[in-house]
């Protein structure tokens, strides 16, 4: 019983602590953290755009889609046949007819996918370098 009193005039110290000129003091902190945390609300949502925006750098289109599979398929059945008739000409494939918008959208790709590769590639001569796997 005497640490519920205890607790209760703890309580009741703080509401009259409160009920005086805390109140106020409490509120003039609250506004500059609350300026402050719209202020870095409004940061976060302006960085979040500009990341969305560079995300959203070109739209694959099904078309596009479409030509870079039969294009990797050919490649895939040049590679087979090359196996298979090390000394035989690659058969012909003529150019695939296409719009200049999934030319560009397709160069986009074939950059990227380069770009990608060149990364990895990068990556294996740092870890071929670390290991002491590297011919210098």
């Amino acid at each position: 019983m005497a640490g519920v009193n205890a607790n209760m005039q703890y309580i009741n110290h703080n509401a009259n602590n409160l009920a005086g000129g805390n109140i106020a003091q409490m509120q003039v902190q609250a506004q500059p953290q609350a300026q402050a945390q719209a202020q870095a609300q409004a940061q976060a949502q302006a960085q979040a755009q500009e990341v969305e925006e560079e995300e959203k750098v070109f739209v694959v289109t099904l078309t596009a889609m479409a030509l870079w599979d039969y294009a990797h398929e050919i490649v895939q059945d040049n590679a087979a046949w090359a196996r298979n008739h090390p000394q035989a000409p690659r058969p012909p494939h003529p150019p695939v007819p296409m719009s200049r918008r999934d030319k560009c959208i397709l160069t986009l790709m074939a950059e990227e996918r380069r770009d990608e590769i060149f990364r990895l590639l990068n990556e294996v001569i740092e870890v071929e370098r670390l290991l002491g796997l590297d011919d210098t």
